[in-house]
């Protein structure tokens, strides 16, 4: 009998190659999905951030929630348009809440805007800053349940997305119990 056919240990280690390769590749395509949702973030949190410079041409006051003090228009995760201060907003398919801050702290030009997980375990939320606001970075990702974040993030998964951003200044504070990273 000539049977042609693979033996049981030839299977087996088809299958742990595999499962070699997977356990390399997953990971790496964890921080490749992470980077574009916060690529997504940074985009949007950019355009508002010029919104709020020009309104903090002709506004003196401070908005700790301005939405509703710019000229851009936001649907919310159901669709309809958002018409308060704060909006919960979907991008690339995970919901975030945006807070945009206009002249925070009372100092016209100092404007964040702020975007608060709900369901992305990546990070407990994500502020973008004004260059006005802050010259040492413009972008902090919180990988700690921060105020108004409505997830516990992976603190390891937040820590290697925030190193993988491969800008220069890219660094993560691990020393204290609130972790963070800031870039440019």
């Amino acid at each position: 009998m000539n049977k042609k056919g693979f033996t049981l240990i030839e299977l087996l280690v088809v299958v742990l190659i595999i499962a070699v390769l997977a356990s390399i590749a997953l990971p790496k395509y964890m921080t490749a999905r992470d980077r574009a949702h916060l690529s997504g973030l940074m985009t949007i949190g950019k355009n508002v951030n010029d919104s709020l410079d020009r309104a903090s041409l002709t506004n003196e006051g401070a908005y700790t929630a301005a939405l509703n003090q710019i000229d851009l228009t936001f649907k919310n995760y159901q669709g309809s348009d958002c018409t308060s201060s704060y909006c919960r907003i979907t991008v690339s398919g995970k919901d975030y809440a945006i807070y945009p801050y206009l002249n925070y702290t009372d100092v016209i030009g100092r404007n964040l805007t702020y975007f608060n997980s709900y369901e992305n375990t990546a990070f407990g939320s994500f502020a973008v800053y004004t260059e006005t606001h802050n010259s040492d970075f413009t972008h902090r990702l919180n990988c700690y349940q921060a105020g108004g974040s409505y997830v516990t993030p992976n603190e390891d998964r937040c820590v290697k997305l925030g190193k993988s951003l491969g800008a220069p200044n890219a660094e993560c504070d691990t020393t204290a119990g609130s972790v963070f990273c800031t870039f440019n």
